[in-house]
């Protein structure tokens, strides 16, 4: 894998641009000195430069785009987990924010973290004022249930052209969706998503949740329909 140091604008099979970040993905070993040409060839007939403090060669893992891209798959930034694992019960309507804001950040990697988050956006619906500010006990409880969550996060894979994608609904408390594929004998997620039910949503009869979960994930990650 090369990196070199910027919102996406095209991917081919072993090279994904983004408006100033460039990977170049190399399945085999045996095909990266390949790869690396190529695409340099196709940057020096465009005339455009890199800047070789900001390339590295031949990695197997690298900070991209606020994940760690890896040979065996896509990781959460560690740094952004262990800021959520350090953190203490939130004692303000801010703490509550920060920590939810974190959450989002990390969001592809989390099953169910909507219903799992469910406590603390209860806790901010009750908090007009910053002195109404009140953690409850059932908060606590979500709050230590997501940190181990946190400490057990499994990588993601993306799958490969042709590759049967299978997609699982939950629409209990609120509405969550899995990708997976199926790869040496075993389901690898892709990608997780979810969303609280607003308004009369949450009145949706069983069938109507699924269809509503199903119809979200089709439109957040259309890339994969």
């Amino acid at each position: 894998m090369m990196k070199t140091t910027t919102t996406k604008i095209m991917i081919w099979d072993d090279l994904e641009v983004y408006v100033d970040d460039l990977v170049i993905k190399s399945k085999r070993e045996s095909n990266m000195l390949e790869d690396i040409e190529e695409t340099l060839n196709t940057l020096r007939s465009a005339q455009m430069k890199l800047n070789p403090e900001k390339c590295s060669f031949g990695v197997q893992e690298w900070k991209f785009l606020g994940v760690m891209v890896t040979k065996d798959g896509i990781k959460a930034n560690p740094c952004k987990v262990q800021a959520i694992l350090d953190m203490e019960s939130p004692k303000s309507l801010k703490e509550v924010q920060r920590l939810n804001g974190r959450l989002i950040a990390l969001s592809r990697f989390l099953s169910r973290i909507a219903e799992r988050s469910l406590p603390f956006i209860t806790t901010l619906k009750k908090c007009l004022k910053k002195n109404q500010f009140k953690w409850t006990q059932e908060a606590e409880l979500s709050f230590k249930s997501i940190k181990q969550h946190l400490s057990e996060l499994p990588s993601l894979t993306t799958p490969v052209p042709r590759e049967t994608i299978m997609i699982y609904l939950s629409s209990e408390k609120a509405i969550s969706t899995v990708l997976l594929v199926e790869q040496a004998g075993k389901h690898i997620p892709i990608y997780f998503i979810s969303r609280t039910l607003k308004g009369g949503e949450e009145r949706y009869a069983s069938i109507e949740k699924a269809t509503l979960a199903l119809v979200y994930a089709s439109r957040r990650l259309r890339r994969y329909f």
